[in-house]
């Protein structure tokens, strides 16, 4: 077989001039070696479409010419005369509009339109109404579907890493009044496009559309964590929970954001109950308190979120093996919870114990009913400044209430109403005296 460039340009000559001389037979074998040979010889393409035998033939010859020469002033006058002389049952319309379709682009000149699309996967240009691509089968979808057939060209042409088409038929969504969902879709490819300006333009958009969609004020609200910008987060998070208030997924993102925050932990801790008051068993809530409260070394609240997490969660979830290596790494600070808890007791009621005993002669069989009440109000009062103050190690109101009452004990209130009723129960005691 001849394949050698000179080879080549020999056979175009004889090509060539057999055509000029009126032999279109022998210019057509000739010609046809040439394009088997190149497919990239636009001169032999251009005489070959003066020598076949039909119209349709003469049109291919002259796309392909088209095709490498988009400015062929010879090729486009060929097509416009051929659709010109064409009958009108053979003429093409526009898929759209049914317009009469010109030799030549992409796009209908009535309606504006696509008449062509590039495959996603073989690159041939193919009818819009075609729903399976002839060259390669790459299911294309029905384009009455306007925006999920173009959302799905997107996603397609963007795996390929086709960045021009997939922006251009984005485009085309856009242009089409698209509902939320498809505004939501439509920032996630932006976001693949590395275009976050118009991916949060997109998100905006769908929250215009649909203001009680919870997707959007989520996604707008990562990409902001993402971009870094802390007020911007704040404010979609709070937008969205005018519209959808205690929202357990929207209160958990925001937590999630105020925890990057530096100086943002006691908000964060907030936010985050505010979900579990909603959602008790939100195991991300609970881990992520867990890891606040370590944080901020209060290590009590911190143990009972994390043991929530190993009652809430599978046994071979990622939270359940995180929480118990945090649940490990407290655990040396609580070898002896008992033993701290009787010193702190005992410590608490010392003072009221000896002002019993000094009213009673230091003879306890002496101590009267109501000194009794008081040393009983003493020891209630002690427990509750115990339970609420900060010790890492309460195991009687954890034993006795579990971890989520215990954790409820440990606030400034129970705090303050302990305080309160043993310096009562004490003063009394010492009056008596």
């Amino acid at each position: 077989m001849l394949s050698s460039a000179s080879s080549t340009d020999d056979l175009l000559k004889q090509g060539i001039a057999a055509a000029r001389s009126g032999r279109k037979a022998e210019a057509r074998e000739k010609l046809l070696l040439v394009v088997e040979l190149d497919e990239q010889n636009e001169q032999a393409w251009l005489w070959l479409s003066g020598v076949v035998e039909s119209d349709h033939d003469r049109r291919v010859c002259l796309e392909n010419v088209l095709t490498l020469n988009p400015t062929s002033a010879v090729a486009q006058k060929g097509l416009r005369w051929l659709d010109e002389h064409a009958p009108a049952s053979q003429r093409e319309h526009c898929p759209h509009c049914h317009a009469e379709l010109p030799a030549t682009g992409n796009v209908c000149p009535a309606c504006h339109q696509p008449v062509l699309i590039s495959c996603p996967q073989c690159h041939e240009h193919v009818e819009i109404a075609i729903r399976h691509c002839p060259q390669c089968g790459t299911t294309l979808g029905d384009y009455h579907n306007h925006n999920p057939y173009y959302l799905n060209l997107a996603g397609a042409y963007l795996d390929r890493n086709n960045f021009p088409l997939g922006s251009w038929a984005l485009e085309q969504v856009i242009t089409a009044q698209p509902e939320a969902d498809e505004l939501l879709r439509c920032g996630a490819l932006y976001l693949r496009l590395d275009r976050a300006a118009r991916a949060v333009d997109m998100y905006r958009q769908a929250i215009e559309r649909d203001p009680r969609q919870a997707t959007a004020y989520l996604q707008l609200g990562a990409l902001y964590r993402q971009l870094g910008q802390p007020e911007e987060m704040r404010e979609v998070y709070q937008s969205g929970l005018r519209h959808l208030p205690g929202d357990p997924a929207l209160l958990l993102a925001w937590g999630q954001g105020l925890s990057e925050i530096g100086g943002a932990d006691h908000e964060a801790i907030d936010v985050l109950q505010r979900a579990l008051k909603h959602e008790p068993r939100l195991v991300e809530a609970h881990l992520l308190l867990g890891q606040l409260h370590s944080r901020r070394e209060d290590s009590m609240p911190a143990l009972a979120h994390y043991r929530q997490v190993l009652i809430m969660a599978e046994p071979d979830a990622a939270s359940v093996i995180e929480a118990r290596r945090a649940i490990a790494a407290l655990q040396p600070t609580q070898v002896d919870g008992w033993g701290e808890f009787t010193r702190h007791l005992l410590g608490f009621m010392l003072c009221p114990i000896c002002a019993a005993l000094a009213n009673a002669q230091l003879s306890p069989l002496k101590i009267s009913w109501a000194a009794w009440l008081l040393l009983g109000l003493s020891l209630i009062a002690s427990l509750t400044w115990i339970s609420s103050a900060d010790m890492p190690r309460n195991p009687l109101t954890v034993k006795l209430f579990g971890p989520d009452e215990a954790l409820r004990l440990h606030v400034s209130f129970w705090n303050g109403i302990g305080k309160f009723l043993w310096a009562f129960a004490f003063v009394a005691l010492v009056i008596r005296m």
